[in-house]
């Protein structure tokens, strides 16, 4: 944090010409400053603040405006600014990514930014402390005056869509937070296609209550669905919405569970903070929306412990994430309330969107009056705008046709309508935030300005205008206490001003930005570093998912370890214990979560006495592979389910999810083609091997980049989640043709469809051509593309062997070189009603696709999610795991007939996709629950059991001489002495 000396208020980044006064914290890529409550413990400025937090905009009208008394400390009446950079520098580097995202006024590529890095709904403000959560899963205190930070806590999942609320319970300052993200991870998306009733939150969403004092978790209460919204606080309950379809009713002192209400339909909440009213006859009800199916509800809570329903309201025409996105706001006097929803008032094949403005009963949910406020184009994300009332007036904006409208709150008449104005016609400005009312001046942040308007007329009566790479306002309300605002931002960056200054000044204009540094570790201990005797006898890099074309991560000369180590990812769970949440969503669905959030990526590389390990925690890790001792940890902005390829001259990693958006949804669930599977920034990164620095960044489109990237004659090469073929140069990061044009747009796509988890491989035909082999979904299909070329060499869609529509992207291709073929799995013959599914596996001709073998693994119960095991080939043998039907198995590589099975005792649901690993000739390891299983390759006799605890999905084994390295889905990364693990 750095403070600006008033009235020079420039918002960023010139600040860093004080560059000594920020302090780098040791343990997160940041630039805020840490200090002590000074305006909390100072009785006079506490009294001063709003004393609570009680919902969205802290009152039943959204305007959180609060006047001071005459004691007040003096920088409450003259006003302050100060930034507050809780993120550092992490929004411009995501904007790096823009030109990858639509053309459409930046509205995609915020959306992504707000909901992966920086703050939604805005700050909470009580009792001198700003409360502030951000995407990057934290929550910041802030002193109200310095701006600096009192403490940090990371939370479960993206904290950033919601406004904390704060309490005295038991006689202590509390803050209550909720989680959850706006995806759809891939057990719902199955569901959906299903027409199954299916959950809104790809990881895991939780409810918090923190002492507001030191960040310390009181308690906390885990949903099923994503708990975006602000809850609400009302005599010492807590109502939280989500996206599983309900109402949770909590008690605010423990956070145990009072009471829980079914939505009509199950539906889902976006981002729509619940509301409340007291009738005449003394009902409390509360009122939020919904959307899957589109309504406002109205639940009646007069007894928490009892919720029943008191009314729905459909809005006609409705369409997208309406009206399940909008806060309603609803006054007490007049017992309306009010919200906004995106409109279709064209139809299906043609629409024509427009916002309609709707006033409701709030006894009744019968319609008083509606108006349609302008038509515009669609946009990303939050489609609508939150409605403020204030003596009798609605106002809001439209993003829809960027203008800021006033409405009579009784009868609807039309009071006025200004456009805003804009500077930049590559920034399309979208009023959607809640505005506050100040002394008759209406306040509005809108991209990169803070408009003020007056609230009579419309007249607009200043421009405070910031173009400056950190400034981006989005649903952000501000909170003015006296003559201070304090609003927080896309960027994650929380600002002061003086009301006074910002509503009658233009802005500092643009300013210049020095140029970008390289990323630094979070954290680094050289002193763990691999000394020269523990570096002997690794290999000097490591470029292959899985050791290589046939996936055997095995290396016979190398280290001896002499003893076990297990060294723990950031937010990692006991190797011990139960998945994340197993009593929520059963064993395999959570166990694939915990994995997908919080666990180690698909395999450990080892290279020059260094273990790197990847972490879908969004962090990448390395440890002394002697002593598991953490050397550096860097932390990304998406999830690393890859493993890293170790280059002499760089760690590359390539990040990316495996979630869907609400639209993508949809697509999913149609089957279609145009489906695209990822959702946030995507990114291969280069980073020092020594110390964790930063060398260099691609980022990459939007498509998911779960995978390894194939490293072939120093260029990486990667089939993306909308099934774009890329290529960069290794060492440089540049993209490499005839894949790439010189923007860095890909140019080759593999017709339609995605790839999820499968690590492209690679095949070199007799005359010494290069054929890339990887797996695609939707359509189902094995693809190879010459590396020469940059052209489709062949498609295998397997017609006829009723692939499952998860289709053939789970797995990776191993490729049999020896006997030029290709070999692979996917899930078939799915049977609902017998609840049972096989695993198809098949071999290729590698040259020209052709099917040469199939063979179908004895049946089990269908797996949720993208799955299918990924094989290994070694000695004209494939062994892999039929996890459902608890086997290994290895197949005759030929001809795919089957050599042998061995029955596992496994932990039910602990399913395990990952190839195994052949050690010499004569013991086959293979990672299956949380076990590690011995067999004889020959027999599949059962040699030993080894019990590591956890779960491996997709956590293979590598081997190199007596040493054993992998990772846990639980987030560990654990050395082992081979004889232990083998005998």
């Amino acid at each position: 944090m750095n403070q600006l000396n008033f009235p020079r208020i420039a918002l960023c980044f010139f600040l860093f010409t004080n560059i000594s006064a920020i302090h780098l914290s040791a343990n997160a890529q940041e630039f805020i400053q840490y200090g002590s409550p000074n305006t909390y413990n100072n009785t006079t400025a506490r009294a001063a603040f709003p004393q609570s937090w009680s919902q969205y905009g802290n009152g039943q009208q959204h305007n959180p405006v609060y006047t001071v008394p005459g004691n007040a400390p003096s920088f409450l009446t003259t006003g302050i600014s100060t930034i507050s950079p809780l993120t550092g520098d992490e929004f411009r580097r995501i904007d790096l990514a823009q030109n990858y995202f639509p053309q459409d006024g930046r509205m995609a590529w915020g959306s992504s930014a707000s909901q992966w890095v920086g703050n939604v709904a805005g700050s909470s403000v009580a009792q001198g402390i700003v409360f502030t959560t951000t995407s990057r899963r934290e929550i910041y205190a802030t002193d109200a005056q310095s701006g600096l930070a009192i403490w940090r806590k990371e939370l479960v999942s993206v904290a950033g869509m919601g406004q904390p609320l704060v309490q005295t319970i038991g006689g202590k300052l509390r803050v209550i937070v909720t989680t959850g993200d706006a995806d759809f991870n891939a057990q719902n998306s199955v569901r959906a296609i299903g027409g199954l009733q299916h959950d809104r939150g790809a990881e895991f969403s939780a409810v918090y209550c923190l002492d507001a004092l030191t960040g310390t978790q009181i308690w906390r209460f885990d949903t099923q669905g994503s708990s975006r919204p602000t809850p609400l606080y009302r005599n010492g309950y807590l109502y939280v919405v989500s996206g599983d379809g309900h109402l949770y009713v909590l008690d605010a002192t423990n956070g145990s569970l009072i009471s829980t209400f079914t939505n009509p339909g199950e539906g889902q909440v976006g981002l729509s903070s619940p509301n409340w009213f007291l009738t005449a006859q003394g009902h409390v009800l509360i009122y939020y929306g919904t959307l899957s199916p589109r309504n406002i509800v109205a639940v009646d809570v007069t007894s928490p412990a009892a919720p029943v329903l008191a009314w729905t309201y459909a809005p006609p025409g409705a369409a997208s994430n309406a009206p399940g996105d909008v806060s309603v706001a609803v006054d007490q006097s007049s017992a309306l309330l009010v919200t906004s929803v995106f409109t279709n008032v064209g139809t299906t094949s043609s629409p024509i969107y427009d916002e309609q403005i709707i006033a409701l009963d709030a006894n009744t949910g019968q319609a008083i009056w509606n108006v349609y406020s302008g038509q515009g184009p669609t946009l990303d994300g939050f489609k609508s705008a939150n409605p403020m009332i204030n003596n009798g007036v609605v106002y809001l904006g439209n993003p829809l046709n960027a203008t800021v409208q006033a409405y009579d709150l009784r009868t609807g008449s039309f009071r006025w309508s200004t456009a805003i104005p804009s500077n930049d016609p590559a920034i399309r400005n979208a009023p959607r935030a809640a505005p506050v009312l100040v002394n008759g001046k209406l306040i509005i942040p809108v991209a990169q300005h803070i408009y003020t308007f007056d609230a009579m007329s419309g007249a607009l009566l200043n421009d405070y205008y910031s173009p400056q790479s950190y400034i981006a306002f989005g649903l952000n309300q501000p909170v003015v206490v006296g003559n201070v605002m304090y609003i927080s931002s896309t960027s994650g960056y929380v600002y002061t001003f003086p009301v006074s200054y910002i509503t009658t000044q233009a802005g500092p204009g643009p300013v210049t930005v020095p140029a970008l540094p390289l990323k630094t570790a979070e954290y680094y201990d050289s002193t763990a570093k691999p000394s020269s005797s523990q570096k002997t006898g690794f290999p000097a890099q490591w470029l292959s998912y899985a050791g290589g074309q046939n996936h055997n991560s095995y290396l016979s000369t190398g280290p001896a370890i002499s003893k076990k180590w297990a060294s723990s990812m950031l937010s990692a769970i006991s190797l011990s214990s139960t998945p994340l949440d197993d009593a929520i969503f059963g064993t395999e669905i959570a166990t694939q979560m915990t994995h997908l959030s919080f666990g180690a990526g698909t395999g450990v590389a080892a290279a020059n006495g260094i273990a790197y390990a990847t972490g879908n925690n969004r962090t990448v890790n390395a440890y002394n592979a002697t002593t598991g001792k953490l050397i550096w940890r860097f932390r990304t902005n998406n999830h690393n389910f890859g493993q890293p390829v170790v280059t002499p001259n760089a760690v590359l990693v390539m990040g990316g999810n495996i979630a869907t958006s609400l639209s993508n949804n949809i697509s999913f669930s149609k089957q279609s083609a145009q489906t695209r599977l990822g959702t946030g920034f995507m990114y291969i990164h280069a980073l020092d091997p020594l110390n964790g620095n930063e060398k260099w960044t691609f980022y990459a489109g939007q498509g998911a980049m779960s995978s390894t990237p194939l490293y072939s004659n120093g260029v990486l090469y990667w089939v993306d989640g909308q099934s774009k073929v890329w290529a960069i140069n290794a060492d440089t990061g540049t993209p490499v043709a005839p894949f790439m044009d010189s923007n860095g747009n890909p140019l080759l796509t593999l017709g339609g469809g995605f790839n999820a988890v499968s690590s492209a491989n690679v095949y070199q035909d007799p005359s010494g051509k290069k054929l890339m082999v990887v797996g695609m979904s939707m359509p189902n299909q094995m693809v190879a593309v010459d590396l020469g070329t940059a052209t489709i060499a062949w498609t295998q869609p397997l017609t006829g062997l009723a692939t499952h529509f998860t289709g053939l992207s789970s797995a990776s291709p191993a490729i049999d070189q020896a006997n030029g073929l290709v070999i692979s799995t996917a899930m078939a013959n799915v049977d609902s009603t017998t609840n049972t599914a096989q695993v198809l596996t098949f071999g290729l001709n590698a040259s020209t696709g052709t099917i040469v073998w199939t063979q179908l693994l004895d049946a089990g119960p269908i797996p949720a999610g993208f799955v299918a095991p990924t094989p290994m080939v070694a000695n004209n043998r494939v062994y892999l795991t039929n996890p459902t039907a608890n086997q290994i198995t290895a197949l005759d590589a030929t001809t795919g007939s089957t050599l042998w099975k061995t029955a596992v005792t496994a932990t039910g649901g602990k399913y395990s996709w990952a190839p195994g690993t052949l050690v010499g000739s004569t013991k086959l390891i293979m990672p299956m629950g949380g076990n590690l299983y011995t067999l004889n390759p020959d027999s599949g006799a059962l040699l030993k059991t080894y019990v590591i605890g956890g779960a491996h999905t997709y956590n293979h084994v590598l081997v190199i001489g007596n040493s054993v390295y992998l990772g846990n889905a639980y987030g560990w990364v654990l050395g082992i002495p081979l004889a232990d693990v083998a005998g």
